[in-house]
């Protein structure tokens, strides 16, 4: 008496086999969709205008792109984003989206943290400055207009947390200039 041989199940019932892994398929996509607002923009963002618009809520898409650089690498993600928007033929909706944000001047704290008045490095005048954007000789200087903060430090006690410098420094700033018309946007992980 031979013994039968017997293969996988699979085998024998391949529409099972094809239609089980069209199921899973199917699943990991709207899994993914259902997911997607809850991931990082860094992660799920398309276009730098895309990345702004989630991590800050303002509505750049009318607005034009002027200059972006990303020097974020390596093992442990460490660099600067910037990125610079023409917000002169952005609409209504650019400014309602910023409802958000604060009005300057920024409390002296935050000002003497970002500009290096309390002897922290200058990071809005240094980080615009290493990746060359000089407008008028001059790092920005932002008189009258809106900013956003997000201290994405693990040590912040909120998102608004005025604390940005520690062993590590991990927050988005960006700036609206009302005069000029310009958004300029800066996220720093060291």
């Amino acid at each position: 008496m031979t013994k039968e041989k017997r293969g996988p199940s699979w085998i024998k019932y391949p529409l099972v086999a094809v239609a089980a892994i069209a199921a899973v398929l199917l699943i990991g996509v709207f899994a993914v969709k259902i997911l997607q607002p809850l991931l990082p923009a860094k992660w799920t963002a398309r276009t730098p205008t895309e990345y702004v618009e989630r991590t800050t809520g303002a509505k750049v898409s009318d607005a034009k792109l002027v200059f972006h650089e990303d020097t974020h690498g390596g093992f442990h993600g460490d660099g600067d984003t910037l990125m610079v928007f023409d917000c002169s033929e952005a609409g209504e909706e650019f400014e309602s989206s910023l409802s958000a944000w604060r009005e300057l001047p920024m409390s002296d704290k935050l000002y003497n943290e970002l500009s290096g008045e309390d002897g922290t490095e200058l990071y809005l005048c240094d980080v615009f400055s290493r990746h060359g954007i000089y407008y008028g000789g001059e790092t920005p200087k932002v008189n009258s207009g809106l900013y956003y903060l997000n201290n994405r430090h693990h040590n912040a006690k909120s998102r608004d947390d005025e604390n940005l410098f520690d062993h590590s420094v991990n927050f988005t700033f960006a700036v609206y200039d009302r005069e000029t018309k310009k958004l300029y946007y800066m996220e720093v992980d060291t």
